[in-house]
């Protein structure tokens, strides 16, 4: 090897080792396989790489890069999936890059198989880990007025105002039964693959934000007799309905429509009475004398 060919990018793949820099500078953290003329290996960043040593040669020449051309419609998808940290999922690295060897040595049809089946598998974890942060980020938020709660109840906190414990109440029970929503509904959650961690955490925290809502405009409706009765003589009945009230988003909607369906009716019955009464005090009632 000259400094002509060192000049074009040949790279001795024996130099490949964890720990060094790869031409680009990346720092080498494994290497799965190494060829005299190429080797694959996992950087710092950048996910599963490859060098191949027939860069240096005429176009005509280059019998790796053209193999690994073939594949690079599925690498690409790959590489869109594959999380920042690649320690956690080793064995689907591990797979992928026994995949590009395949492709390496010819084996193309073998090397887009093992690469389609490493996008499946991060498409799968990809979800899990969406849900499993909702679902965190959820009873993380949750927990907060149950905490609040219980300092009250333990400490006597606030005993001259006993307003705080019962919008304390209503806040643990309403977050209580998005929670239960939550984790029941949780593993058929819509999940976008681009979205951020921080996204999915804002999600579960709104989702049960949206429970409080619903069980404090419950409450009230309970307290003014709309729904449910006489419910609000019993304290636990309460609480149920304030759970019932966090765990279906449609509890509180469906409340309200049928509070304004009911005062659409009224309405067009009391326009009703007053065109008759109208109409009799213009048409008065004919009497017949025999």
């Amino acid at each position: 090897m000259n400094d002509k060919e060192k000049a074009k990018g040949y790279h001795d793949t024996n130099d490949f080792k964890e720990g060094s820099k790869d031409p680009d500078g990346i720092k080498i953290k494994m290497v799965y396989t190494r060829h005299d003329e190429y080797v694959i290996y996992r950087g710092k960043k950048g996910g599963i790489l490859y060098y191949i040593a027939d860069e240096y040669l005429p176009k005509d020449e280059r019998v790796y890069t053209g193999r690994i051309l073939e594949i690079a419609s599925e690498m690409a998808q790959v590489y869109s999936l594959q999380p920042e940290e690649l320690r956690g999922v080793e064995v689907i690295n591990t797979q992928i890059a026994r995949a590009m060897a395949q492709c390496f040595e010819g084996k193309i049809d073998a090397a887009k198989k093992l690469l389609n089946d490493a996008a499946r598998r991060l498409i799968r974890l990809r979800c899990l880990q969406t849900r499993l942060n909702y679902l965190f980020a959820a009873a993380l938020t949750a927990l907060v007025p149950l905490i609040f709660v219980m300092l009250i109840k333990f400490f006597n906190l606030f005993p001259n105002l006993p307003e705080i414990s019962l919008y304390s109440k209503i806040f643990t029970f309403g977050a209580l039964g998005g929670f239960l929503s939550v984790s029941l509904n949780v593993w058929q959650l819509d999940v976008d693959l681009d979205a951020g961690r921080l996204f999915n955490f804002a999600a579960g925290c709104s989702r049960i934000f949206i429970a409080i809502a619903a069980a404090f405009v419950a409450y009230y409706a309970i307290r003014a007799k709309l729904i449910l009765g006489t419910i609000q003589e019993n304290h636990y009945g309460t609480y149920v309905a304030l759970i019932a009230a966090g765990f279906s988003e449609s509890f509180i909607p469906n409340i309200l429509t049928k509070f304004s369906e009911k005062e659409v009716e009224n309405k067009a019955e009391k326009v009703i009475e007053k065109e008759t009464e109208k109409k009799k005090a213009e048409d008065p009632p004919v009497s017949c004398k025999i």
